[in-house]
């Protein structure tokens, strides 16, 4: 009788605790998804506010701000950064610019300037982007200090504002930094910072332009070549004549690529001696470049590579020889016949 009101007492007290576990939980539940609701909500009621001030303003083309209802509408800098970095995307005019300097200079450089220095990833990621908004002379030496962050999100954020810094006052310092660091990057990483200088249109072009017949070190051209091959298109062919005979392997492969992508007649004797070099890297890219310009003219070249003896050219050639209709099927059917 005891033992049965012991086991009794036993499965009432670990009824209630499980009851009394899954009602905490249900409210801790329901008590977060009530406040994530209601951040939410005020979160999005303090952007809408802040969008509507800047609409009114830039048809006012009034650039003063009134401190006390600015500082409400934006001290949540989380909420507001995305609509400025927005805004800036959509607008160039003047008034924009004035309007976004007043406000990023009052309200975000302050914030920015102390999480540059912070501990956290997070804080340093928020201070580059305020200051790819803008940026006072004060602030080259931290973006220059997060040019050489250790986390390297950072620095390719860092770039977007080393561009800015460059389209405001035309100094180079910065950005001559960044394409320093592009160099020691691999091509994955350079890719991210590529989208910093694309952004900066005409005059990063500009400049690009002028350091490319100057500059003579290897890695800096391989470096300016990739961007400009993004921004002008078939206009930095006329940079790579001797980048083709470079010493220098990723630099020769760079102009390799830029004539793949972009075709120059001009070019075609030297892809055709690049697809007999030594370095496997190179004939693939030369076979690329060679067949994308000289089409069914390149059938020649691509049967008598179908015997090198790296597989990997032999594909590559096989591929395009697939690529040219008819003609190059039957010499891959010839091929497989004397295989056999």
């Amino acid at each position: 009788m005891l033992t049965n009101y012991i086991t009794y007492s036993s499965l009432t007290v670990i009824l209630t605790g499980l009851i009394t576990i899954t009602l905490a939980l249900f409210v801790f539940s329901y008590l977060t998804r009530l406040t994530l609701k209601k951040n939410r909500e005020r979160h999005e009621r303090i952007y809408q506010n802040a969008e509507k001030w800047i609409t009114e303003s830039l048809k006012k083309h009034q650039s003063d701000l009134p401190s006390r209802r600015i500082t409400s509408f934006f001290k949540h800098v989380l909420t507001v950064l995305p609509l400025l970095e927005k805004l800036n995307d959509a607008n160039d005019h003047a008034a924009w610019q004035k309007l976004k300097s007043n406000l990023v200079t009052k309200v975000l450089l302050p914030k920015a300037r102390k999480w540059s220095s912070s501990y956290f990833v997070k804080n340093r990621h928020l201070a580059c982007r305020c200051f790819a908004l803008h940026a006072e002379i004060e602030d080259v030496d931290k973006i220059r200090m997060l040019l050489s962050d250790r986390q390297i999100t950072v620095q390719i954020q860092a770039s977007f504002a080393a561009v800015t810094h460059f389209l405001e006052t035309k100094h180079d310092e910065l950005i001559r930094i960044a394409v320093r660091d592009m160099k020691e990057q691999s091509p994955k990483w350079r890719f991210a910072y590529k989208e910093a200088f694309v952004l900066g249109k005409k005059p990063i072009t500009n400049w690009l332009e002028q350091e490319i017949k100057k500059e003579k070190d290897p890695g800096t051209r391989t470096v300016i070549l990739d961007i400009l091959s993004e921004m002008t298109g078939h206009d930095v062919v006329q940079y790579i004549e001797e980048d083709l005979l470079s010493k220098d392997k990723n630099l020769r492969l760079m102009a390799i690529n830029i004539l793949t992508r972009f075709p120059d007649q001009e070019h075609a004797k030297e892809l055709k001696e690049f697809a007999h070099d030594v370095n496997e890297e190179t004939k693939i890219s030369a076979i690329d470049a060679y067949s994308t310009m000289m089409k069914i003219k390149a059938i020649p070249l691509l049967k008598e590579l179908l015997h090198d003896p790296s597989w990997e050219v032999c594909l590559h050639s096989a591929l395009h020889l697939r690529k040219l209709g008819d003609s190059g099927r039957k010499i891959l059917e010839d091929q497989k016949k004397d295989e056999k």
